[in-house]
């Protein structure tokens, strides 16, 4: 299941009380927040959710499947999550109680 803005912005109204403007906002704030972080080049750690780095990827050859032909894809940075223990500890939990 795909989770969408809209329906986190409901849960936060229905479970936490916050009106609809606020709840977007504060959903709004946080993504804007860790997405400037990370043009800095900071690292974002939520501990037990996980971390968000900015990594560097050389270039690298590739090949067209269909013409064969050999080109470089250029040096770029990514954006990199890496799962916090928590996060994993919890989805594994679920897993177990699935089976």
């Amino acid at each position: 299941m795909l989770v969408r803005k809209d329906e986190m912005i409901d849960k936060l109204v229905n479970d936490r009380g916050y009106t609809k403007k606020d709840a977007a906002l504060i959903i709004t704030d946080v993504v804007n927040m860790i997405t400037g972080f990370l043009e800095t080049g900071d690292t974002v750690l939520l501990t037990g959710f996980g971390k968000f780095e900015v990594k560097t990827v050389p270039p690298r050859e590739s090949v067209m499947p269909v013409t064969l032909e050999r080109y470089t894809i250029p040096e770029h940075k990514e954006v990199k999550f890496t799962v916090g223990k928590g996060l994993k500890k919890r989805i594994r939990a679920t897993n177990k109680d699935a089976e």
